[in-house]
């Protein structure tokens, strides 16, 4: 980790695009606090943001504070104290993703038209009979491991 902040030239590095925005800026030298995956998802479980029933066999480290929203939390953390930041294009794409399921969520029955071929609602159950109530589940199966019915 550098100690300083360079220039304002754009470095390219692995098909990134590095910026400095303020040259000689003293860069904080301690780590942020981090937990693992599982700790946070339990952490926000007990907050009543996700369901009890929310667990991750990911054994990555996320930031152990700040915001729920894991790319909100770390883009506040960066800015506040002046930690370098490094964001990738499918960052930004899930983001868009998430604020467009956001919309069609909370304006339901105004865009149902776009997006299905019925009127009103349908119930859409998935079994999942393999999945335990606080194990770690494989919800990729979910999407991509069910047969149509």
């Amino acid at each position: 980790l550098n100690s300083k902040a360079s220039s304002h030239d754009p470095a390219l590095t692995d098909n990134a695009a590095t910026l400095q925005t303020t040259p000689g800026l003293d860069l904080p030298q301690k780590p942020l606090e981090c937990i693992s995956t599982s700790e946070r998802i339990a952490t926000l479980a007990r907050g009543r943001l996700i369901d009890d029933g929310g667990m991750s066999s990911s054994d990555e480290l996320v930031l152990s504070g700040g915001h729920p929203h894991g790319f909100i939390a770390a883009v506040t953390a960066a800015f506040a104290d002046h930690y370098p930041l490094a964001l990738r294009p499918q960052h930004i794409w899930l983001m868009i993703s998430q604020a467009v399921a956001t919309h069609v969520d909370l304006n339901a029955e105004e865009v149902r038209e776009h997006w299905v071929p019925h009127k009103g609602k349908k119930t859409l159950e998935v079994c999942c009979d393999e999945f335990q109530l606080g194990h770690p589940n494989d919800w990729e199966s979910v999407v991509s491991g069910k047969p149509d019915s």
